[in-house]
């Protein structure tokens, strides 16, 4: 039996050393490349936890809708928030998710929305470094799937997105 504790709270974000994002990348706020497209940004846990909320950062304009969620490595959705319209420009935008149980292992944070005017918090690098992180896409993936079909990464920007978890012993 596993005993949830509500009390030691972490946060993970692809802005984090556990997602491999280098130090030198800088944060700003931009549109989405291309409507509809979902990042997905590989993370490593090395225990239990739950996930209980998800978050991402709104820049100066808001418009449409976005999607987060955690998949697997095979592309199997674990959580996502779901449709869920852009409020609030300048600032963190949290949705409560289902309970959900992952770890300890090696995940995607992914993050899509449905237009291309709404500003987000996103770092800025080069294809290749992208790549060479693990950093993988899907086109046409609005709301998130249930299953990914990941395709080789072609943009140089990685989501700024963010989950908030508990302890699970």
């Amino acid at each position: 039996m596993k005993l949830t504790l509500p009390l030691r709270e972490t946060v993970i974000s692809t802005m984090d050393p556990i997602c491999s994002i280098p130090v030198s990348a800088v944060a700003g706020g931009n549109t989405w490349p291309t409507a509809n497209k979902a990042f997905f940004v590989p993370f490593r846990i090395t225990k239990s936890l739950v996930i209980i909320n998800m978050f991402w950062y709104n820049a100066s304009v808001v418009n449409g809708y976005v999607d987060v969620g955690v998949y697997s490595l095979d592309g199997t959705r674990l959580v996502s928030s779901g449709s869920t319209a852009q409020v609030g420009a300048e600032s963190l935008q949290s949705v409560a998710v289902v309970p959900t149980n992952i770890g300890p292992g090696v995940f995607y944070a992914a993050m899509v929305c449905d237009g291309v005017i709404g500003r987000y918090l996103r770092i800025g690098g080069s294809v290749a470094t992208n790549r060479m992180l693990g950093i993988v896409q899907q086109t046409s993936a609005f709301p998130l799937p249930a299953v990914a079909v990941f395709a080789q990464f072609s943009a140089g920007v990685i989501p700024y997105v963010c989950m908030t978890t508990r302890s699970v012993i």
